[in-house]
Parts: C-alpha cells; sequence; structure tokens
C-alpha cells in the first residue's frame, strides 16, 4: 500500500495500531458499563448508541491523543451504550425464563 506521499505502509503497523485502538476503546468503555449506567439506558430507547453515550456524559479522557479524538469518544459511547442494552436484554430473558 502507497500513501499520498509516496511511501509504502507496513500494515503488520496498521493491524497493530488498530488492535491497539480497539484495545483502548473496549477498555474505557467498561468503565461505563455499571448497575447505574444500565439503568439510565432504558430512558433513551430509541436513540442511536454514540447520542445516548453524549447524553449520558460517557467522555474519553487519556491525554495525548489528537487527530480523530471526537471519533474515538463516539465509538467508546457506541460500544458503551450498545453493551449496557445488550446486558439489559439478557437480564430481562433471565427474568421471564424464571
Amino acid at each position: 500500500m502507497i500513501r499520498k506521499t509516496g511511501n509504502g505502509i507496513d500494515l503488520r503497523d496498521v493491524l497493530e495500531e488498530l488492535r491497539n485502538d480497539a484495545t483502548l476503546c473496549a477498555k474505557e468503555a467498561l468503565k461505563y458499563i455499571t448497575h447505574e449506567n444500565l439503568e439510565k439506558v432504558s430512558g433513551y430507547d430509541g436513540l442511536k448508541p454514540a447520542e445516548v453515550g453524549r447524553r449520558m456524559g460517557i467522555q474519553f479522557f487519556v491525554p495525548g491523543r489528537g487527530t480523530g479524538r471526537s471519533r474515538f469518544e463516539r465509538m467508546i459511547q457506541e460500544y458503551a451504550v450498545t453493551m449496557l442494552r445488550s446486558w439489559g436484554e439478557r437480564r430481562k430473558n433471565s427474568h421471564r425464563a424464571n
């Protein structure tokens, strides 16, 4: 793969960066997977996960990330809310089964 500068891109480096971002996203989202947020998230049915995360105050606080910071924060918001909604559905289904 060639960059605009004419220099090649090492796809192993790109894959490593992608893995690091995915790990950091999951780690940051995990901070918001709480019982309190599980209760809050049900009040935002019908909204997209990233918007719910924004309204719930889910933020990315790790310093040193420049380019793409707001996009990365939306990824964290979306991931956290998706996990909370999934957890809530599993909880509902387990109560129905009992």
